[in-house]
């Protein structure tokens, strides 16, 4: 291991056995400073890494990324602490364009394996598309931007959505056939 925040394994000091760690990733310069992802303390890794013989790399661990994500509904920030259960193989005998999830290549020449990428796909993919507050957030009012869940408001929504024409349009030519 470089130093106690590195996410790079020296694979040679890996033949002495498994080695275990933590690591506390930047997030100025760690693998997802350029996600826009916004993080409340620094993530934190716990690692394990083993040879599985001449062919690869197991990892096995556990990721915990405290976010800061932003409603869609009611635009509030929340914070949410992303845990991750780790289980990666890097193999020697994997085709790149393999449609194997979690088994990465691991080049035959290489001495070094770097963790950042994966662990940033990794929490990228955990994200949630769709974060709320609380399941029964109102959200905001479409026309006049009232937060529902503080206030009520007086808007009255008559006019159709446009964005739903060509579906209302389908539904009618429908009832007219049959």
């Amino acid at each position: 291991m470089d130093a106690p925040d590195s996410l790079k394994v020296d694979l040679r000091s890996l033949e002495k056995g498994p080695r275990a760690w933590t690591v506390h990733i930047p997030v100025e310069d760690g693998p997802w400073s350029d996600t826009g992802l916004t993080f409340a303390e620094r993530p934190v890794a716990e690692l394990v890494a083993t040879l599985t013989g001449e062919r690869g790399v197991h990892v096995r661990g556990a990721l915990a990324a405290p976010l800061v994500l932003e409603c869609r509904r009611c635009l509030e920030a929340l914070q949410r602490t992303l845990e991750l259960d780790l289980d990666l193989l890097f193999d020697r005998d994997v085709d790149p364009d393999s449609a194997e999830p979690e088994i990465y290549p691991l080049e035959s020449g290489d001495t070094v394996l770097d963790l950042g990428p994966v662990l940033r796909e990794q929490l990228l993919l955990a994200v949630p598309g769709y974060p709320v507050c609380r399941e029964e957030c109102r959200g905001l009012c479409p026309k006049c931007g009232t937060d529902l869940n503080e206030d009520e408001c007086d808007c009255v929504l008559t006019e159709p959505d446009p964005r739903w024409d060509a579906l209302r349009k389908l539904k009618e030519s429908e009832s007219a056939a049959g």
